[in-house]
């Protein structure tokens, strides 16, 4: 990736280790961030692996209400996308058409404001604590035989 980067002359930073789920410093020095930290600066958010599990990486996105761009993997296809998320999405590589949609989404930032408050109210819907409690509660009711 970083070869590739340097071929095309693009700049890419690769800071994992400044990312944790706790803030601190490295050894060197360096802070340490939280993913709360860095989402609110991040103008896209990318998924483009082609096996993905359910999609809490995702949720956070939707969470921090940020502009997201996926590969269609099959668990997006599945069980995201049908909720009606807005989301620029690929399948399986990135094409000139995927480049001028981002670039389009990128300078409307009132339609990808209005698109992160649309996936954050459908996340809510769809995947929130209070979605899963009750799931749960129907769940564990059918499993030791009593009603909700």
């Amino acid at each position: 990736m970083r070869e590739y980067a340097h071929l095309l002359d693009v700049t890419v930073r690769f800071e994992a280790d400044q990312v944790q789920d706790q803030r601190g410093t490295t050894p060197d020095g360096k802070k340490i961030y939280t993913l709360g930290d860095v989402y609110p600066y991040a103008d896209l958010v990318t998924y483009p692996s082609s096996i993905e599990g359910f999609g809490n990486a995702f949720l956070e996105a939707v969470y921090y209400r940020r502009l997201i761009l996926v590969n269609n993997y099959s668990i997006y296809e599945v069980d995201i996308k049908p909720k009606g998320f807005h989301t620029l999405w690929f399948d399986g590589f990135i094409s000139t058409s995927t480049i001028t949609a981002v670039r389009h989404a990128l300078k409307t930032p009132d339609m990808t404001k209005e698109w992160a408050e649309m996936n954050y109210q459908l996340a809510k819907r769809y995947f929130s604590y209070a979605v899963l409690e009750r799931r749960l509660e129907s769940v564990l009711a059918d499993c030791l035989g009593y009603q909700v």
